[in-house]
């Protein structure tokens, strides 16, 4: 009877210790997912900015190491965003986008309060809240993604 006690008290602790250590574990994503969020936001914000503050843009990619954009002291890039302004049908519009795992993704689009703007690559095509679009094939499979229009 001793060994049935003991033995259901040490499955009791383990059973404790693993949900801790699960949840700690989802925590752990969480935090991850937002914090990628949030540097992926900062950049986007900084390439939008710069972007519609000049009165005269061509194409071409923006990357991080851009002096003009106007990152906060000390940012430093969770991943390999880069925005992108290109000619389509006569109008010019500001790609930002990087990879991102789907729970990042969720996250950005969370922060952004599901933009319509903000989607991600699905084999060429803007997928998100907005119609599907033909993305440039300068966007990787599956990056997260958001766009404008520059006037």
């Amino acid at each position: 009877m001793k060994v049935l006690a003991t033995a259901a008290i040490l499955m009791g602790f383990a059973a404790f210790w693993g949900g801790l250590l699960r949840s700690e574990l989802v925590d752990r994503d969480e935090t991850r997912g937002a914090a990628v969020a949030a540097n992926y936001v900062i950049f986007r914000n900084a390439v939008f900015n710069y972007v519609l503050a000049l009165e005269m843009v061509g194409a071409g990619t923006i990357l991080p190491d851009n002096p003009a954009l106007k990152l906060p002291h000390g940012w430093i890039r969770l991943r390999d965003w880069r925005g992108l302004v290109r000619e389509e049908d006569g109008l010019l519009h500001c790609y930002v986008y990087g990879p991102a795992g789907p729970e990042e993704v969720a996250a950005i689009q969370a922060l952004l309060n599901h933009s319509m703007g903000v989607g991600w690559n699905d084999a060429g095509v803007f997928a998100g809240n907005a119609p599907p679009r033909p993305l440039p094939p300068d966007v990787p499979q599956g990056a997260i993604v958001s766009v404008i229009r520059i006037d």
